[in-house]
């Protein structure tokens, strides 16, 4: 039995517009997917990303500057090459330099590059999946077009909850996963990575993939599932790989 798809959408469609797109991925996924696969679009969502990750960084910054500033502090307490006496002194030094205007600069810089970065590396993991693991035959510019038309829920959504969460707890990590299991795990460990990778925005967003991925591709969506797990697998190994590295960086 083939596993493609009978349904395909005719070349002459229109293209839909921005805003009917992102309210179509949160109540008609499927919808949206079948216009983007034949109009890929990126500008408007890729735009939208930036917004969301700027907007939630003015919010939380300085819980982040804080948080930053006490694992610089824990690291270099750690240090024992460093002369109690000289702790002190870098430790203001390092508090100066994260609280400067330039830093308050690089760091939003930093992350919305990051940001942007992502949404294309998910594109090549979709991409790959598609082409190579299942063994269809979707472009790049669709692929690219998919991840970023998932990424509404995990940005917009994710951060229309986890800012305010943030904030009123003044905890960077105060997750939405399955780390609440371990409230005294330590937020910097593998163990928390993995568990926060589970978490309620993701699995959310994974399933929507699993529609774009299956509309775009024309596989039927159990088959086109296993992009969705190929793209969770790469985003655990990430999570906990920087997590154990981070460790190890700091001496834990």
């Amino acid at each position: 039995m083939s596993t493609l798809e009978t349904t395909a959408v005719p070349p002459s469609v229109a293209p839909m517009p921005f805003l009917q797109r992102l309210i179509g991925v949160f109540t008609a996924p499927r919808t949206v997917f079948e216009n983007v696969r034949v109009h890929p679009a990126i500008l408007g969502m890729l735009l939208l990303n930036l917004v969301c990750f700027v907007g939630s960084y003015v919010a939380i910054a300085p819980i982040i500057s804080r948080v930053q500033i006490e694992q610089a502090q824990e690291c270099i307490e750690k240090n024992e090459h460093i002369p109690a006496e000289r702790k002190e002194e870098i430790l203001d030094q390092q508090e100066q330099m994260m609280n400067s205007p330039a830093m308050k600069v690089i760091m939003p810089a930093t992350g919305a590059l990051f940001t942007v970065g992502m949404a294309f590396f998910w594109a090549l993991i979709i991409m790959l999946g598609v082409n190579f693991m299942l063994g269809g035959q979707v472009s790049y510019r669709q692929s690219l077009s998919t991840a970023l038309h998932v990424s509404p829920i995990l940005m917009l959504a994710g951060g229309i909850v986890k800012t305010p969460l943030i904030m009123a707890t003044k905890n960077l990590y105060a997750p939405t996963s399955l780390a609440l299991l371990l409230p005294d795990a330590d937020p910097q460990s593998p163990l928390f990575a993995a568990l926060n990778t589970v978490d309620i925005f993701m699995i959310w967003s994974l399933v929507v993939l699993t529609i774009g991925v299956a509309a775009i591709s024309g596989f039927k969506t159990e088959k086109a599932r296993a992009v969705s797990i190929l793209v969770f697998v790469v985003a655990l190994l990430f999570s906990v790989g920087g997590a154990a590295i981070g460790k190890a960086m700091s001496g834990g």
